[in-house]
C-alpha cells in the first residue's frame, strides 16, 4: 500500500509542519514532498511508498499538484476522455481528470483510491475516496491548520492531535455501527466512502459523491448469456487489477468468490506463479466449530491447485480458541 498525508496552514507565516506524521508513516518506505504556497495559504503534500521512485504518485507542477493512493480501473477510457495516453501514471490521469471535470472528476473514476489535490489556483485542497472506501484516508482540522493522512495513528504526529483515544469510538465498534466517521483518535475523523471534501480558508465543505443504487434488471435471453457477460465483466475487473502489478497474490478461501478471482488472475499471468494465502487451524488443532462453518478449507485449496497449474497455495497456520 502506498501512504499519502498533507497540510495546510492560513495563519500568516506558519509552516506545515509534517516531519511527525512522515516519521509514523517511515515504515511504508520512500518518500516524495511537494510545498507550495501562495499570499494566503501553504500546503504540503506526501506520498509514502515501499517501491522505489514514489514520484509517480506525487505528480503536477505549478498550482496543482496530485497526491494519490490509486489503483485506477477502466484506464483505457479515462485516458480517451482526458486525451492523454493510456501509459500515463495514475496520479496523472487523476490530474488530466480534475483539471478536465474539477470535482465532479471523481464522477468519471472506477477502482481504489484515496487522493488530495493541491490547487492553488482556486486557494484549497480536494480530497476523495472510491465509492467503497477501500483506501482510507483521515484528517484533523483547528483553526488555520487541516492535515490528512492515510492512517488516523499516523495523524499523532501532527501538533495539536494528541493521543487520547476516542471512547465514542470504541462504543461505536461494540455496538457494529455503520456509517460512522470516527476513529479511534480523538479529534481525527475519516473522509466515508465515496465521499469528497473541499478545504479552504472559510472552513471545510463534505459531501457525497456516490451511493449504490438498485442496479437494472436486464434480461439477457439465457443462463448462458447471463453467466457469459458475468464472465467478461469478472475477467475484466481481475485484469484491471494484476495489469502491471509485478508479483502477484491472492488471499483464497474454498469459496466461491475468492476462487473465481484466483482462477481467472492465474490464467491472466500464467506462466508466471500466483501464490495464494489461505488461512487454517495446524493439522493436529481440535478445537470447536460453529455451526454452519468450515475449520478448515485445506481440501478445497489443494483440489484447486491441482486443477490450476501455476497456482501455488500457501497456508497459514494459526493457534484458534475456537472457529
Amino acid at each position: 500500500m502506498t501512504a499519502v498525508c498533507g497540510a495546510v496552514f492560513w495563519r500568516s507565516g506558519s509552516q506545515p509542519d509534517l516531519l511527525g506524521v512522515l516519521a509514523n508513516l517511515a515504515p511504508y518506505g520512500d518518500v516524495a514532498a511537494w510545498m507550495g504556497d501562495s499570499a494566503d495559504m501553504r500546503i504540503s503534500l506526501a506520498a509514502v511508498r515501499r517501491r522505489p521512485q514514489p514520484d509517480g504518485l506525487l505528480v503536477g507542477g505549478g498550482r496543482v499538484v496530485v497526491c494519490a493512493d490509486a489503483r485506477l480501473h477502466d484506464r483505457g477510457e479515462l485516458a480517451r476522455l482526458v486525451d492523454r495516453p493510456v501509459s500515463d501514471s495514475d496520479a496523472e490521469l487523476l490530474l488530466a481528470a480534475y483539471r478536465r471535470w474539477g470535482e465532479r472528476c471523481v464522477e468519471y473514476l472506477y477502482g481504489s483510491f484515496a487522493f488530495a489535490i493541491a490547487d492553488l489556483e482556486r486557494l484549497g485542497v480536494f480530497l476523495a475516496t472510491d465509492h467503497v472506501g477501500s483506501r482510507p484516508l483521515a484528517y484533523y482540522a483547528a483553526p488555520g491548520a487541516f492535515a490528512f493522512s492515510s492512517t488516523a495513528l499516523s495523524l499523532t504526529g501532527f501538533a495539536g492531535v494528541g493521543h487520547q483515544l476516542d471512547a465514542d469510538r470504541a462504543v461505536e465498534v461494540l455496538l457494529l455501527a455503520e456509517g460512522t466517521d470516527r476513529s479511534f483518535v480523538k479529534g481525527v475523523r475519516t473522509v466515508p466512502p465515496g465521499e469528497a471534501m473541499w478545504i479552504d480558508a472559510s472552513g471545510a465543505r463534505r459531501w457525497r459523491w456516490w451511493m449504490p443504487r438498485e442496479p437494472d434488471i436486464v434480461d439477457h435471453g439465457s443462463l448462458a448469456e447471463q453467466g457469459r457477460r458475468l464472465r467478461v465483466h469478472l475477467e475484466s475487473a481481475v485484469s484491471s487489477c494484476v495489469a502491471d502489478a509485478g508479483h502477484v497474490g491472492a488471499m483464497l478461501s474454498g469459496g466461491l468468490d475468492s476462487t473465481s478471482v484466483a482462477v481467472v488472475a492465474a490464467g491472466q499471468i500464467a506462466p508466471q506463479p500466483l501464490r495464494t494465502f489461505t488461512g487454517v487451524p495446524p493439522r493436529a488443532w481440535t478445537g470447536t466449530t460453529s455451526r454452519g462453518w468450515i475449520s478448515d478449507e485445506r481440501s478445497a485449496v489443494e483440489a484447486l491447485g491441482r486443477r490450476v497449474p501455476n497456482l501455488l497455495p500457501c497456508f497459514v497456520e494459526t493457534e484458534y480458541g475456537s472457529l
